[in-house]
């Protein structure tokens, strides 16, 4: 895996490109890779019951995702995060499934 950003609690990994022998950070080399973001449990409730393993998606227009999940049953599982590196959000499903939402920042 490389590391493609990171702070002290948000990494987010890709797997290698076999088809590219770029060696710089362009983006364009990791089109066809797997990517895998890990954040930190900054309390111990995340580590005890009713939480569980969040699938997590990269969007280009959160709002716009938001609401096509709200039309579905889904809801904010708290506020819109807006750290230095973009924008975080966490929805329920109706079944009461985790799902993490990213938008890259600019």
């Amino acid at each position: 895996l490389t590391v493609i950003r990171h702070t002290d609690e948000w990494a987010e990994l890709t797997t290698s490109n076999n088809n590219s022998n770029n060696n710089n950070n362009n983006n364009t080399s990791l089109d066809n890779s797997i990517r895998v973001s890990i954040k930190t449990a900054s309390n111990e409730a995340q580590l005890s019951v009713g939480y569980g393993p969040i699938l997590s998606f990269d969007v280009e227009d959160m709002d716009n995702v938001i609401a096509k999940c709200a039309q579905m049953g889904g809801h904010l599982d708290g506020p819109i995060q807006y750290p230095a590196h973009g924008k975080v959000a966490a929805l329920r499903s109706p079944q009461g499934h985790m799902i993490g939402l990213y938008e890259p920042a600019i």
